[in-house]
């Protein structure tokens, strides 16, 4: 999996899940020991086409609510 890039998305509206910490733990040691590196971020802002291309996945880690606006869904569609 090396030269992959995940987004890494843990933004919340309302309940607020305990374990994102743990997510992101378990992502740092999942990427160290398969060799792909992610971004973690709660700022929806970052849903736009330019930054979304320097990623090959999205994970959307125990978000609650609804954490992205219409413009923002469009382009993760894109």
């Amino acid at each position: 999996m090396e030269d992959l890039h995940f987004l890494v998305f843990s933004k919340t509206e309302g309940f607020r899940h305990e374990s994102i910490k743990d997510g992101l733990d378990m992502m740092g040691k999942l990427a160290e020991e398969h060799g792909f590196s992610f971004e973690a971020t709660e700022d929806a802002d970052i849903f736009i086409e330019h930054s979304l291309k320097a990623f090959d996945a999205i994970v959307f880690l125990n978000t609650t609510g609804d954490v992205l606006d219409d413009a923002q869904q469009m382009e993760m569609k894109r």
